[in-house]
């Protein structure tokens, strides 16, 4: 995928899941920004899509700032901690996206450089004439999808967990019981 794919799609679905209506839509461009940021491997010539696409870039950096956050922010606000694990998440839906798209990962670079990749592929509805039913650009977008959308709960949780001050297992529960 392209790096204005990635942009652009991160910010229309942190709008569809309402990221906005917690946040300003400024916080969501930035975090947009940000998770093209590991593609920039592609334009300092750099091992691609393996200096930064990988998972120890992917997860090293957001975590490290919700640690940061999490042990320099007042307990009366959680946001910035909100904000680094939608980072991860949007980082981990541009590093399956390029995935399934046929390009190839290296995925635990610089420890391996074995590349990850899905196959392409399409289903059509009849062999007479060319009608993707299935494509692995459809694919892309659903789980690319799927992965942004966990971002609506990521909030959620965090309240549970450390403004109720709940156990993994009980913030997760009361994640789920608010969603249904």
């Amino acid at each position: 995928m392209d790096t204005l794919f990635h942009f652009i799609f991160s910010i229309i679905v942190g709008l569809a899941i309402g990221i906005h209506r917690k946040h300003r839509i400024s916080v969501l461009v930035m975090l947009a920004f940000l998770s093209i940021l590991v593609d920039i491997d592609h334009f300092l010539g750099l091992s691609s899509r393996g200096t930064f696409h990988n998972v120890f870039f992917v997860f090293f950096v957001p975590l490290t700032l919700f640690l940061v956050f999490y042990v320099y922010e007042e307990r009366k606000s959680i946001k910035f901690q909100t904000y680094s694990l939608i980072l991860l998440v949007m980082l981990t839906g541009h590093l399956v996206s390029d995935m399934l798209r046929g390009g190839v990962v290296k995925l635990f670079y610089p420890f391996s450089s074995v590349s990850y990749s899905f196959p392409e592929y399409t289903v059509v509805a009849t062999s007479d004439f060319f009608s993707p039913v299935v494509s692995s650009d459809g694919l892309i977008l659903l789980v690319y999808s799927f992965i942004l959308f966990s971002a609506v709960f990521i909030e959620d949780f965090i309240y549970h967990f450390e403004k109720k001050h709940e156990s993994f297992k009980k913030a997760l529960s009361g994640v789920v019981k608010d969603l249904v």
